[in-house]
């Protein structure tokens, strides 16, 4: 498996950065659990789940979309009704994350500026590493995502170190992810060297209703893959606290991690035999033997967070969220779950059959819904584990299911 990964340096670099990125993550995590209560950190979790769920619905459809015609649709129309639409829709998120904000949760008037940078920090970021990737320019792409995770950490470093005096704490989190994305886009702006010829070969009216096509099936499934991913934090806010949020979503971060970092090695090794591969039996056997590889890997990496949890959760956390680390165990599983699906999921992109995935994740989101409300309420954080480790288990039976009729 090492040989197969060393024979592409590119690849290699690319594996590499990822897991600088996980254990930089990790040590930011850490910084947060010491320098922030829960309460600050789980009222930033929500602010954070209330911008992606409508970042996703309005503008990550308008970044695949762009990164899908980069090559075909965009040298022949040109730039500008991109950026008209671009334009509108960041207005639009913007006025939407105020009213919402405002209705929601209380913050001071620097929040308004922060959307300001934030917003077109992010679209910038997203494009530019969007486009490194088609190049093939694993390289820059990695470098650049490498950096952004760097400079929030060394900025949220140097607040530490200095023992910043802050007022409040879910602000100061958000500005962190400005830097960031500032820092993983500007220094990188020069390498975007293509020019498009601004010549119209159809009307915006058709432009937008080839975009509404495109973007639309793409808006159904961020809403449900929202609810997978943060519809838990919003129930345990409503039956028990913002500070349960906090200890929560710390502790689900440390137990994400794990297989996030080991996942992308077993993808990059299969990615070249699904997509090169014209026999759907060898695809699909491929996998199949990647999947058992996937879960030997896991038994000694689950077993070793079982027993060695609390000290996990010390070393990367803080006994302020000491009442979690039993989480750590049950969402490693989760992802675990998850992650394997991912390795499925391969197939179906490559036969353009992605109805699948949609279909699972719509299932797997009924039921997180249905799980969080029913249990949140008997069994406290131990209810929202629950939740979603059968959601994630549902959702991994369902592609399984049509992996087999394949």
């Amino acid at each position: 498996m090492i040989k197969k990964l060393l024979k592409n340096r590119q690849r290699g670099y690319l594996l590499l950065s990822q897991v600088i990125i996980a254990i930089l993550g990790l040590i930011v995590g850490k910084i947060i659990a010491i320098y922030f209560s829960p309460e600050d950190f789980g009222l930033y979790n929500l602010q954070f789940a209330v911008y992606t769920f409508f970042f996703s619905l309005l503008l990550t459809p308008f970044i695949q979309y762009t990164k899908t015609v980069t090559k075909t649709l965009l040298p022949k129309l040109g730039y500008s009704y991109f950026l008209y639409l671009v334009s509108f829709l960041i207005v639009v998120l913007y006025f939407v994350l105020i009213t919402v904000f405002s209705v929601k949760y209380s913050f001071n008037n620097y929040f308004f500026l922060i959307l300001v940078f934030l917003i077109p920090a992010n679209v910038l970021f997203n494009l530019l590493s969007d486009y490194f990737n088609i190049q093939n320019s694993l390289n820059l792409f990695s470098l650049s995502n490498l950096l952004k995770n760097l400079s929030g950490l060394c900025f949220l470093g140097l607040l530490f170190y200095i023992n910043y005096k802050y007022s409040d704490g879910a602000t100061l989190l958000w500005i962190i992810q400005i830097v960031g994305f500032l820092f993983g886009t500007l220094l990188f702006l020069p390498y975007y060297k293509i020019r498009f010829p601004s010549s119209h070969k159809i009307s915006f009216y058709n432009f937008i209703k080839k975009y509404v096509k495109y973007g639309w099936p793409l808006m159904i499934l961020a809403f449900w893959s929202w609810i997978n991913n943060y519809f838990d934090r919003f129930a345990i806010e409503y039956f028990l606290d913002i500070n349960s949020v906090g200890i929560y979503n710390a502790n689900y971060a440390v137990g994400s991690k794990f297989f996030l970092l080991l996942n992308p090695f077993f993808l990059t090794l299969i990615t070249p035999s699904i997509y090169n591969s014209v026999s759907i039996s060898i695809r699909k056997e491929t996998i199949k033997k990647y999947s058992k590889l996937y879960f030997l890997s896991a038994i000694p990496i689950l077993i070793s967070i079982f027993f060695l949890g609390d000290y996990i959760g010390l070393f990367l956390l803080s006994k302020r969220y000491e009442s979690g680390f039993y989480l750590i165990f049950w969402i490693s599983l989760a992802y675990f779950f998850l992650t394997l699906v991912y390795l499925y999921e391969t197939i179906f992109y490559a036969e353009s059959k992605t109805k699948v995935i949609l279909y699972s994740n719509i299932i797997s989101a009924v039921f997180n819904i249905l799980l969080n409300i029913l249990l949140i309420p008997l069994y406290g954080l131990n209810g929202a584990f629950i939740a979603t480790l059968i959601s994630f288990l549902i959702r991994l039976l369902v592609v399984k299911f049509y992996f087999n009729k394949l």
